[in-house]
């Protein structure tokens, strides 16, 4: 008794502490994800330590065998055991900066942590109703944006790995795509109420508009159009919603000169139909006033990438184990003399890290999570279970924003996406084993 009264204790602590780790990933994202013991640049991160935590409590001899019933687990084990295979080979040569570079990798562990955390089907339902509280805590905070120096300037500050100084309060590098997140949930779950859904809908266009009128990344422009694509493929009926929210957007903006109503968003640009439609165009290198830089970091990407494909074909030995891990793959410094690591698409840096054939574990990988989650998907339609569809593709909205915004940045590089991203993937795995034994679905109470 005295044994399984300290396992539920231990499990509580766990999950609980997944939560809070979740938590600060996507509401402080940059600054949280510097935290780290001991509080120094040789200090070990927050995530890692994580993983060591809950790697050290897990019964594997329950959890593998369920695991292993909606997923291979040999895959990942042979995805892992290569990647540290190639990390000890720059180990020598580069000292833990070779562990830094594998963590798009070292954190696809979260993966069992998120099985593991909804091991109960009243956790699954625990997490449903814990989601919409930290998106509306990370959207209060998003929102900050504009007074984001002010924030900064009053900080706690810590270390980073580099040796700066960062502020953990103040950052907001994931910020946008909570946002656009935060309002797929809200039209999701709002479409079949009566209640207030007028006032609900203008908050998910106001959250998006937000998005894309202050943030001003190009990359908020190809995630909304992600989501149109989402809800094409499993909620046409948001489709009307979300394109005459976007109109509105655009007439809000139009209207600014006439009341003489000027402000400018992350890139200083004044919000204008104008700026609009030139920063969208600087997607694909095409210049205008005012987003020449935007414009100008297309070819500079495009650079490292093209410099990276012919040092990949340069041998075979390179393309198909890649170039290693633990040092930068450009030739570009920011400011402090500091590296820049990776050449800004995740994609890339996994097959120049791991090449052809870490790529293609990690896409392997992806393949069957994608056919898990689509035969969940189906299995709720069936049923006809709406709120385990609905939960189902709201998960995989957040997977789709992170794939988008892994084709311009190193997404998966950051904890703050890595860490959240693979954890929402256990949930999925778990979803579908507990689906499959019954134990949640239209006609349980739980979940």
């Amino acid at each position: 008794m005295t044994y399984a009264n300290n396992t539920v204790t231990l499990s509580t602590v766990r999950n609980k502490a997944l939560l809070w780790l979740i938590a600060g990933y996507l509401i402080l994202n940059y600054g949280f994800m510097q935290l780290r013991f001991p509080p120094n640049s040789l200090g070990v991160p927050i995530a890692e330590l994580s993983i060591l935590f809950f790697l050290l409590t897990i019964h594997y001899p329950s959890m593998a065998p369920r695991l292993s019933i909606v997923f291979p687990i040999t895959l990942l084990v042979c995805w892992w055991v290569y990647i540290l295979f190639r990390v000890l080979m720059g180990y020598p040569s580069f000292g833990l900066w070779a562990f830094r570079d594998a963590t798009n990798v070292i954190e696809s562990l979260f993966l069992i942590g998120g099985f593991i955390y909804a091991q109960q089907p009243e956790n699954i339902n625990k997490f449903f109703n814990w989601l919409p509280k930290i998106l509306f805590i990370g959207c209060v905070y998003a929102l900050t944006f504009p007074i984001g120096n002010i924030i900064q300037s009053i900080s706690p500050k810590i270390v980073s790995g580099s040796g700066q100084m960062v502020s953990i309060i103040g950052t907001y590098t994931n910020s946008s795509l909570l946002l656009i997140w935060a309002a797929v949930l809200i039209l999701i779950l709002s479409s079949k109420e009566q209640k207030n859904i007028f006032k609900k809908y203008l908050l998910s266009i106001f959250l998006i508009g937000f998005a894309l009128l202050l943030f001003q990344a190009r990359t908020i422009y190809l995630q909304i159009l992600a989501i149109f694509l989402i809800f094409f493929l499993y909620r046409r009926d948001l489709i009307n919603k979300l394109f005459i929210g976007l109109i509105l957007c655009l007439v809000f903006v139009s209207l600014l000169p006439i009341f003489d109503i000027a402000f400018s968003g992350r890139i200083g640009q004044t919000v204008s139909i104008d700026f609009l439609l030139k920063h969208f165009w600087a997607i694909f290198g095409i210049s205008g006033e005012g987003v020449e830089q935007a414009a100008g970091g297309v070819s500079q990407r495009t650079g490292w990438w093209s410099s990276i494909y012919y040092r990949l074909i340069d041998n075979w030995y390179n393309l198909f184990l890649g170039l290693g891990y633990g040092f930068p793959l450009i030739d570009f410094h920011i400011t402090g003399n500091v590296p820049v690591r990776e050449p800004h698409n995740s994609y890339l840096s996994f097959i120049a890290r791991s090449g052809l054939i870490g790529l293609a574990f990690f896409l392997w990988v992806h393949f069957l999570l994608l056919k898990i989650w689509h035969k969940t998907y189906k299995t709720c339609l069936k049923l006809k279970w709406e709120i385990g569809a609905n939960r189902l593709i709201i998960l995989l909205a957040y997977f789709v924003l992170v794939w988008v915004y892994a084709i311009g940045e190193d997404a998966f590089e950051k904890p703050y996406n890595a860490v959240p991203y693979y954890f929402l993937w256990g949930i999925v795995l778990r979803f579908s084993y507990h689906l499959k034994s019954g134990k949640i679905g239209p006609d349980k109470t739980l979940a």
